[in-house]
């Protein structure tokens, strides 16, 4: 079961990205990533609108705060993801 929760109201112990790898071919490919927050308990809860998200690379990949990545051009980059 996946809930909706504030942050302030959960202790993540892991964060799950889905998919956990992207390969966008071509400018502009664009594809979502759903970040799931897992409580010491294993309940599972969606914060994907509530993290945080970094490129390493961010003149390869733009990341909106809703967990969209769009190309920007060709290589490799890592997501950072943070909550709480």
């Amino acid at each position: 079961m996946v809930g909706s929760l504030a942050a302030q109201d959960f202790k993540a112990a892991r964060l799950v990205a889905h998919p956990p790898v992207l390969d966008l071919s071509g400018a502009a490919a664009q594809h979502n990533v759903i970040v799931t927050a897992l409580d010491s308990s294993g309940s599972a809860t969606d914060v994907t609108s509530q993290a945080r998200y970094t490129s390493s690379r961010p003149e390869l990949i733009a990341i909106s705060t809703d967990g969209s990545v769009r190309a920007l051009a060709d290589g490799v980059a890592e997501i950072v993801i943070q909550f709480g």
